[in-house]
Formats: C-alpha cells, structure tokens, sequence
C-alpha cells in the first residue's frame, strides 16, 4: 500500500496533507500545478481582463447610462495584497 500526501489547506493550516492510501496495484501519478507568476502591474491586468474578455463585449459596453458596478475579490488562498483599489475605470 502506497500513501499519497494530498494537500488540504485552509488560510488558518498552511502545510496540511491528507493522507490517501492507493493500493500497490494502483499506477500512481502525481501532477503539481506550479504557482502563477505574480502580475508586474495588477491594475493594468484587470483593466486589461474586463475590457478584453473571451467571447464577451466589452464590459465597458455592458454598462453604460450611468450604472455604477464595484467589484470584490477575496481568495484566502493567495497571498495578494487586500488593500487594492482602483477607485474608476472610466
């Protein structure tokens, strides 16, 4: 029986695996995602992101008379700053 360390994390447990036990019959392949590379110039690429979107108007064009949208974005899993704003995107 061969154990597989499965990482399980949460923002509070850093480093947590879970073990999962696959029989020696098993072919066992493991595939680690590597970590994105930080983005140079964050507001750039959101600007960037919702102006250019894949198989979408531009989100410019998906509002307009006057509508006003806030975006917010929280992911515990990345270490990202939590103070950024751009205040308009005109």
């Amino acid at each position: 029986m061969k154990i597989l360390k499965v990482p399980f994390e949460v923002a509070e447990d850093r480093g947590v695996t879970i073990d999962l036990k696959v029989p020696d019959t098993c072919k066992l392949i493991e595939y680690r995602r590597p970590e994105p590379k930080m983005l140079d110039n964050v507001e750039e690429a959101l600007i960037n992101a919702i102006e250019n979107p894949i198989n979408s108007k531009k989100f410019s064009e998906l509002i307009s008379g006057g509508k006003k949208v806030l975006f917010m974005i929280e992911n515990q899993f990345r270490q990202a700053q939590v103070n950024f704003v751009i205040a308009y995107i005109g």
